[in-house]
């Protein structure tokens, strides 16, 4: 069995562009501490302003 620990997609990216694995993993880390659950946040934002712009349509 494979020992690799199964990237996240922002990490896949992040690990495409950095110089060295070990500063890569260093980087992502870092940014995925700092984003959090951001993309959850910004999903519910933007399906709330979804159903806003649906309502004006209907007016």
């Amino acid at each position: 069995m494979s020992t690799k620990q199964k990237l996240r997609p922002f990490q896949r990216i992040m690990r495409k562009h950095a110089k060295s694995e070990s500063v890569q993993q260093r980087q992502s880390d870092l940014l995925m501490q700092f984003s959090g659950k951001d993309h959850e946040a910004v999903a519910l934002l933007l399906k709330e302003w979804l159903k806003q712009s649906e309502r004006k349509d209907k007016m």
